[in-house]
């Protein structure tokens, strides 16, 4: 999940990873193996991935008790050649 503001054409941006709580159905699936939540490896890929595919000028605060180390980035500007890389 991302929240997204804007402000001044900077987008603000905060990702969240899921949690499970007990008494929801996302737990109680976890705990029968219907739903497989990901792993760190594959949270830390996503968010990398998220943040080498952003071509907004952007802040990203990805530093709630919730994420498995805090991450905090700017990108204020970045030059998209016409092939989409940058």
């Amino acid at each position: 999940i991302v929240q997204s503001f804007s402000v001044s054409s900077i987008h603000i941006l905060f990702p969240r990873i899921l949690s499970l709580f007990p008494d929801t159905e996302l737990y109680k699936m976890a705990k029968q193996g219907l739903f497989v939540p990901a792993e760190e490896k594959e949270r830390i890929r996503e968010l990398q991935l998220l943040i080498n595919n952003l071509n907004i000028r952007t802040h990203l605060f990805a530093n709630t008790v919730s994420n498995f180390t805090p991450v905090r980035i700017s990108i204020l500007s970045r030059q998209i050649n016409q092939k989409g890389t940058e």
